[in-house]
């Protein structure tokens, strides 16, 4: 069971990296209308498939809305927000006030047309700003998306192991017609451009969370770096439903997450959207003059009404997953938030990890200044869990619920989220294991079925499998939950049920662990080894000595973990 994509931390020049991360494989809050919320009836059962069965103890009578547990005057730092609030309640600011509000607007968005010319729009203008967001793309509006370099890995490989790729050397976000046909159809029936209430919700909620933690290190207000990566996580949902010629009839959820329990770094966030052909959209920021001032021109501007400021060029190789040192214990704190038996599980999930890998853990009172993760209790029945993919900056907070059916098993996920892998079903190889129902998927969700970006991601050489601790539900992101959105090809019956199993660490799960931290000194030189590995390459005789010089891992060449 391998859990998903592993970052490749390829010796190589390639860039590392993985993808996201997801909520509860069983999803209520996107399907309360069929819940008994409404008069309609159930739907049918599907023959030989058993619909899903919430977690025991799921708090179904007491439905918490995260209203009631996000506290409105920590949840600031949404200017957007506060200017509709502003238009819908018509209020009128002071002018020094709105001068300041349209700074913070003009900084986060400056793209925006009321933010190129250089001066203070005029709040009459109000509406009109407010109305541009409605036209969707968000990422003409946000900063300039920097230039990576990614280099190409099959550059100066033999052309017959590139046809041996198959499916494997697909573009991220590719999607064959016959599946955008299914997605638009959905969308003929049901409302696909509407932002449900509980999504703002979830974003405010973990704009408060994120930006109180990364405060506590940087010693100043951190909410503008937090509002930048959940808008340029919206932006890859934007540029993926774009790629699919699926604009026109979906907006993705705007939660701030990524495939349902993940969330993206600014890097990350990057590096994807340079993937996804978006290096250089948005804008610089235009100065707006100081407050207070009547300078209708400003200073930092010309005639032409272009910005003087100096203009992006970023161009860089980066790493989009960062591995934990594996020389040197992890060190963790649980927070307060936690009670006792929450402490007990996520310990019970370190334990696993640490009983059948090299990966050691260490429990500290308090946090230290270096690298670290830090466990959160959130209250919500809207979700398991939640983390980065891969070592994060300035530490990794990883958000558990405990209202999920294993909570150890939850923890083990998203710490192995932390660690660097991602999700087992995003594999390039995963039509090969399990059949996806677009005519089933929620379209608001997409993400959380787009295959991942095969020159970023490997799987070094671990087979697929249905019981890893990594895989979703077969039902995520349902339309109808007594249908699958996701079937698997082997055995489907009795492979439904194991889907999404979070009782423990599967046997793939530890050996993917193991090649990636207990291995030193052994490496992969190409992100495709572990697919030509798959395809038993490593023993065939027209490319063994190239597989046995450039995949160690994948091959099982290496001699330690």
């Amino acid at each position: 069971m391998t859990p998903s994509w592993v970052f490749f931390l390829a010796s190589a020049g390639i860039i590392s990296e993985v993808t996201s991360q997801g909520f509860k494989p069983w999803n209520p809050l996107g399907n309360l209308g069929h819940l008994g919320g409404g008069n309609r009836p159930p739907p049918p059962e599907p023959k030989d498939i058993p619909p899903p069965i919430p977690p025991p103890g799921f708090p179904l009578k007491n439905l918490l809305k995260i209203s009631e547990i996000l506290d409105p005057r920590k949840a600031g730092g949404d200017i957007l927000s506060d200017f509709k609030d502003f238009h819908k309640k018509q209020k009128k600011l002071g002018r020094k006030e709105w001068q300041n509000k349209t700074k913070q607007f003009c900084h986060r968005f400056p793209g925006h047309p009321s933010c190129r010319k250089g001066k203070f729009p005029d709040q009459k203008e109000l509406e009109e700003m407010i109305g541009q967001f409605s036209k969707g793309g968000i990422g003409k509006f946000l900063k300039k998306v920097p230039k990576i370099h990614i280099e190409d890995p099959l550059a100066r490989v033999d052309p017959k192991l590139k046809q041996l790729l198959d499916n494997a050397g697909r573009e991220f976000g590719h999607l064959n017609t016959e599946f955008v046909s299914k997605i638009k159809d959905i969308c003929k029936r049901k409302k696909c451009k509407e932002q449900p209430e509980s999504a703002k919700k979830l974003r405010e909620l973990f704009t408060q969370k994120l930006t109180d933690f990364e405060t506590k290190f940087a010693g100043k207000d951190k909410s503008d770096t937090v509002q930048l990566r959940f808008d340029r996580t919206l932006q890859i949902k934007e540029a993926l439903l774009e790629k699919g010629n699926l604009t026109a009839d979906v907006a993705p959820v705007d939660n701030g997450v990524f495939d349902l329990d993940t969330m993206l770094t600014e890097e990350q966030a990057n590096i994807l959207l340079n993937e996804l052909n978006k290096a250089g959209e948005g804008s610089d920021e235009i100065p707006l003059p100081e407050t207070d001032s009547d300078d209708e021109d400003g200073s930092e501007t010309n005639s032409t009404g272009k910005s003087r400021a100096r203009k992006s060029a970023l161009y860089f190789e980066g790493n989009l997953i960062k591995k934990w040192d594996p020389s040197s214990p992890i060190q963790y704190v649980l927070d307060d938030s936690l009670e006792a038996l929450d402490k007990n599980d996520v310990r019970a999930a370190i334990y696993e990890i640490e009983k059948n890998t090299c990966i050691r853990f260490k429990e500290l009172a308090s946090p230290p200044s270096g690298s670290h993760i830090v466990y959160y209790k959130v209250d919500s029945p809207t979700f398991c869990g939640l983390s980065y993919v891969g070592r994060a900056e300035p530490a990794n907070p990883v958000y558990l619920s405990f209202g999920c059916e294993n909570n150890k098993g939850v923890a083990i996920h998203e710490t192995m989220h932390a660690l660097g892998v991602a999700h087992q079903h995003l594999r390039n190889d995963r039509d090969q294991f399990i059949t996806i129902n677009w005519s089933n998927i929620d379209p608001q969700q997409y993400d959380a079925f787009v295959v991942v970006d095969s020159k970023l991601y490997t799987s070094y050489g671990v087979k697929y499998a249905y019981d890893s601790i990594m895989h979703y539900n077969g039902y995520t992101a349902a339309q109808n939950i007594a249908i699958p959105t996701m079937n698997p090809k082997v055995n489907s019956a009795a492979n439904l049920k194991v889907l999404g199993q979070r009782q423990k660490m599967g046997s793939t799960d530890i050996e993917l662990l193991k090649k990636m931290y207990c291995q030193p000194g052994c490496e992969d030189k190409n992100v495709y080894c572990g697919a030509w590995a798959l395809k038993d390459l490593c023993k065939d005789p027209g490319h063994d000595q190239y597989m046995a010089a450039n995949c160690k891992k994948s091959c099982n060449l290496c001699f330690a973990g």
